[in-house]
């Protein structure tokens, strides 16, 4: 007895799941509803006080943004910024940079540290005690009188 010969139906494959075109085409707008205009001029104050004989009052003068200077490194203390490498971080062979936010006071001194990003933590910590000890700064000023700012120093271990 012969065999019916049965084929074989595949299933469907799944559908791969939808995924927009992250960029959308939006139209241009239309400018030819915009109507420029000028502005009316502004009221012209003066003096009511005296009708037959008004005058301008007098300008007042702007006011005038202080004149702002940034902490710099005092180059007297430049030599004094890279800190000694950590005997335990030499040993494990870590290397990399240490970011720190510094308060510099109205004398120069280091006031605080902040971390940022480290490598690792003793990197950080050698860096802050030598920002705290030796670092120093000519301060920022305002109008020429020495104030309080923050400043961001990065500092570079490498493993010779």
């Amino acid at each position: 007895m012969p065999r019916e010969r049965t084929e074989r139906v595949e299933p469907m494959p799944a559908p791969l799941p939808y995924r927009p075109d992250p960029r959308v085409d939006l139209p241009a707008p239309d400018r030819t509803d915009l109507i420029l205009a000028p502005l009316p001029p502004a009221p012209i104050p003066f003096d009511t006080g005296n009708i037959g004989n008004a005058t301008m009052p007098a300008a007042e003068p702007s006011p005038v943004a202080p004149v702002m200077t940034g902490a710099e490194i005092d180059p007297r203390f430049a030599g004094r910024f890279q800190p000694d490498y950590p005997a335990a971080e030499r040993r494990a062979e870590i290397s990399g940079r240490v970011t720190v936010r510094v308060r510099v006071g109205a004398d120069g001194r280091v006031k605080a540290v902040e971390r940022i990003a480290a490598a690792s933590d003793g990197l950080f910590e050698a860096t802050r005690r030598q920002a705290l000890s030796a670092w120093r700064f000519r301060p920022a000023t305002s109008d020429g009188v020495a104030i309080e700012s923050w400043k961001v120093m990065t500092v570079r271990f490498e493993l010779e």
